[in-house]
């Protein structure tokens, strides 16, 4: 018993350790193996890593890929409304436009099911194409506003397209005001954009 304990003590081995490592005789070669380890597992973690950062990054490119896939779709469904709606007739050179008129553009609208969400597409899509304001608006500009105006004067029950449920007029014309002097604008309101499109 005695010797056992000077063993012991000589190598600072606490046998109430329940750790197989710190248990072996050998301190150096325990601290090795630890060591090792140790340091297998970590490289195993930054490889792990690595892995995962990469397929994030690959996602995310698809994601990106996906969404301007989806904007560019529907982007082109809105130019096609907005031709439908507001012009006659383009040149082969786009040159030349010939818009309909207010009341044709009423018709359209009340015949062609056009929504809100639509029409509000179609409003923020001529101020991308061009500058818009109060006292400097588009011909395309001011046909839409003034077609969306005499929708808004239908009542509920006799206008013959049912999607048509919120005032535009309004909306359209206090966006171009604050277009007109640089306010701080939240978008036109996004209510009439959501739902149906």
């Amino acid at each position: 018993l005695y010797l056992s304990e000077r063993v012991n003590n000589d190598l600072n081995i606490d046998l109430t350790d329940s750790s197989p490592i710190l248990a072996m005789p050998n301190q150096a070669l325990a601290l090795s193996l630890l060591n090792s380890t140790t340091t297998g597992a970590a490289i195993t973690m930054i490889q792990e890593a690595r892995l995962l950062r990469k397929e994030i990054e690959m996602l995310e490119e698809s994601l990106l890929s996906s969404r301007s896939r989806s904007e560019e779709k529907e982007m082109v469904r809105i130019d096609r409304l907005l031709d439908e709606l507001l012009v006659l007739y383009t040149s082969d050179d786009n040159q030349t436009q010939i818009l309909h008129d207010v009341d044709q553009v009423f018709e359209r609208l009340k015949e062609g099911r056009y929504s809100p969400a639509e029409v509000t597409k179609i409003f923020r899509r001529i101020c991308d194409i061009s500058p818009q304001t109060r006292s400097n608006c588009s011909p395309l500009m001011t046909l839409l506003v003034e077609g969306v105006g005499k929708m808004d004067s239908l009542d509920i029950e006799s206008n013959p397209n049912k999607r048509w449920t919120q005032k535009l007029e309004n909306r359209f014309r206090k966006k171009l005001f604050q277009l007109e002097y640089g306010l701080d604008v939240e978008e036109v309101d996004d209510e009439q954009s959501r739902g149906n499109g």
